[in-house]
């Protein structure tokens, strides 16, 4: 059973790094992503990512700095078929949108109550305002693409929110990464030396490390808003369009932003990536040799208690992992095709299948939001007891089950089961 848990959580971990270390590959590359929402809309095939990684527009207009036309031939998948696929998976991203942010609401609700308050819980909420703000920002996107009626081209706002306000989704996940180190460590520490956790850094300044970590991300990654600018031009009816085009300051700093950009990909994800690999593999091997040498111990009722926290929390964990990784292999294997396949790409002869296969994978990350609030609901009596105080739910449970909760006080970091 202990080597079960070792050889899960390990590689849950593994396939959580492929996937991000895949996304990350893709967040500064050139190649665009398509919104499904504006299939069948538009007059210039506005292209664009989705994905929580970042915003790249181009049209068949040709512009500076735009990218290359792309390919017209079709592949498995026809482009009605495409057309018709996406409309029907955007309508299942509205409906998950509200509830991936209603159980994210939940999550900072619940851990902002005093019962729940430490150090560990100001990093959890924290991750869990950041994972908000990033759906807020999708959804802003589909409210304003909603209220557009025509070519979006014709309309500058589009253009500003892509690339001025959705692009700063990729800073805000490279900054939950590093903010995701430090409660892991915070979280590592207070195993190995539970006596003196209340001494360590961490702990006594959760909020400075925070702010710091995020002002640090966003200044580090100034070449992003300074990469393209928006430009106008008149058509023959004398209406106005807008393109994107590369900006003069970076087509002279060129070789210095580009290795910016590579710079902040090892700095916000390469090694955050490794370092969460470790930190929870250390983490587990901990948990497990306490365990080990616990039993060797006298039995006390305070060792009785500790055991059952120590085995929930691995249990919670362990759950948690499962449910994310389960939603998120659609994902890998789609960035894995991506990369690893010529033919698979946004300008080949199978876009249209992997545009579809991205929206489908895309939604299992959506769906992964609820991985947080279902893993502590469901197996942390002390986050259920909190939640059901909170929003005046005791009624509808049993008695005897509140009871139950009351016996045991579990302390769980949600760095243990996203990181």
């Amino acid at each position: 059973m202990c080597r079960a848990l070792r050889l899960a959580g390990f590689l849950s971990l593994l396939v959580r790094m492929t996937i991000e270390t895949a996304t990350t590959e893709r967040m500064s590359s050139r190649d665009d992503f398509a919104d499904p929402s504006l299939a069948g809309r538009t007059e210039t095939s506005a292209l664009y990512n989705l994905s929580s990684q970042g915003f790249e527009e181009t049209t068949k207009m040709v512009s500076p700095g735009a990218n290359g036309p792309v390919v017209q031939s079709e592949g498995i998948v026809s482009t009605e078929d495409r057309v018709f696929i996406l409309q029907v998976l955007m309508k299942v991203r509205y409906v998950i949108l509200p509830f991936a942010l209603v159980a994210t609401v939940c999550n900072v609700v619940v851990f902002m109550q005093k019962a729940l308050r430490s150090s560990t819980s100001k990093y959890v909420i924290a991750l869990s305002l950041a994972q908000i703000l990033t759906l807020l920002i999708d959804i802003g996107l589909h409210v304003m693409l909603a209220s557009i009626q025509g070519n979006v081209a014709k309309h500058y706002v589009y253009f500003a929110y892509g690339l001025y306000i959705f692009n700063y989704v990729i800073i805000i996940r490279r900054g939950s990464f590093i903010v995701m180190c430090l409660v892991s460590l915070e979280r590592m520490y207070a195993i190995v030396r539970p006596l003196h956790i209340k001494s360590f850094v961490l702990v006594r300044h959760p909020l400075l490390f925070i702010f710091g970590t995020y002002s640090l991300t966003i200044g580090y990654h100034f070449y992003i808003p300074a990469r393209y600018a928006i430009r106008e031009s008149k058509l023959s009816d004398g209406s106005t369009v807008y393109f994107r085009t590369l900006t003069t300051f970076y087509v002279k700093n060129q070789k210095e932003m580009d290795n910016f950009a590579i710079s902040a990909k090892v700095i916000f994800s390469y090694l955050p990536l490794l370092f969460l690999v470790i930190l929870n593999v250390a983490t587990v091997f901990f948990l497990r040799l306490l365990s080990s040498a616990r039993q060797n111990l006298k039995t006390t009722m305070n060792a009785k208690e500790e055991e059952k926290r120590q085995r929930q929390m691995t249990i919670t964990i362990l759950g948690a992992t499962i449910g994310y990784v389960v939603l998120s292999l659609p994902f890998a294997l789609v960035a894995l095709i991506n990369n690893f396949h010529p033919v698979y790409n946004f300008q080949g002869p199978e876009r249209n299948l992997l545009l579809v296969l991205q929206e489908i994978s895309y939604e299992c990350i959506l769906l992964s939001c609820f991985t947080d609030f279902l893993s502590f609901l469901l197996l942390s009596s002390a986050f259920r007891r909190t939640f059901l105080r909170v929003f005046h739910l005791n009624r509808f449970v049993r008695r005897e089950r509140l009871a139950a909760d009351d016996t045991v006080t579990v302390d769980v970091s949600i760095s243990n089961v996203t990181a």
